[in-house]
């Protein structure tokens, strides 16, 4: 397992994913992504007050829970769990 750390952002937008996908709600100011697999296979960047997020690899990330989550497709099982606002999936 790899996990990248990153500073709180506003959003999380995930396009799209063909593996599992499990977003969690925690109390801290920086938002976690930690993939099975290789590192490589997340691609993440972080722009003004969005982190975007592309995936070839189950993941799982920890987010403060007043995030906005978006996420575009998932074709793995989806796992939301202590967030606060409304989660938008496509």
């Amino acid at each position: 397992m790899n996990t990248q750390r990153f500073q709180a952002s506003a959003r999380l937008e995930l396009q799209q994913t063909d593996h599992d996908l499990a977003i969690t709600g925690w109390d801290q100011e920086t938002i976690e992504l930690t993939v099975d697999g290789d590192a490589e296979q997340v691609v993440a960047s972080q722009q003004d007050d969005v982190l975007a997020v592309e995936t070839h690899a189950s993941l799982a990330i920890s987010v403060p829970r007043g995030t906005a989550v978006t996420i575009g497709r998932v074709s793995g099982d989806l796992l939301l769990r202590d967030l606060d606002r409304v989660v938008n999936v496509g």
